[in-house]
């Protein structure tokens, strides 16, 4: 029983009391509060969703076939070695001599990997400038960053240019050309 005039019984007595008082508080709010009613779905947003989801995977699928012929894939070795494939054969088409090829460190982006170069070529205005628009024309997938012109009394009609390239891979799977797809 609850009894607060003796020392010892206090403490359970306070116990039982707010035991009463809570439950009645629950009772009380059982009672008088209502239950929330289910929230019915509202198909307009539904179909909204719906129709944006669609134009996102739409636009995706857009963007992958415009990103995907200026991704390279493989490693930094590969990439590297495909580069100095291509810019060995473009300055051999134009005449012109490739001094320097240096690779810097890999840069990640989002979704993407940045390989940069620095090349450096000698030759002909005319047979860098070649190169340089082979580089910078749209189906390249190496993207010219800067170009440095200089030119010594000495060589005459000669220039040294050095050039900053890049090439990029794809490190998102979404971006990949099969977009990751594993259907």
């Amino acid at each position: 029983m609850i009894n607060f005039k003796n020392k010892d019984e206090i403490l359970p007595s306070t116990i039982i009391l707010l035991s009463i008082i809570i439950m009645a508080a629950t009772l009380a709010f059982m009672l008088l509060v209502p239950t929330p009613k289910p929230i019915k779905p509202n198909y307009k947003s539904l179909r909204d969703y719906t129709k944006r989801i669609a134009s996102a995977k739409a636009s995706q699928h857009t963007f992958r076939e415009r990103i995907a012929p200026r991704i390279w894939s493989g490693d930094a070795d590969t990439v590297s070695a495909s580069v100095l494939s291509l810019l060995s054969n473009r300055a051999n088409e134009k005449g012109v001599k490739l001094g320097a090829f240096r690779p810097q460190r890999a840069q990640p982006l989002a979704g993407v990997t940045e390989f940069p170069f620095i090349v450096q070529v000698t030759g002909s205005y005319s047979g860098v400038h070649g190169i340089m628009a082979s580089l910078d024309a749209p189906g390249s997938r190496v993207v010219l960053r800067s170009v440095q012109v200089s030119s010594s009394q000495d060589a005459g009609t000669e220039v040294t240019v050095t050039l900053g390239l890049s090439a990029y891979v794809a490190s998102d799977p979404l971006l990949e050309p099969n977009g990751g797809d594993h259907a």
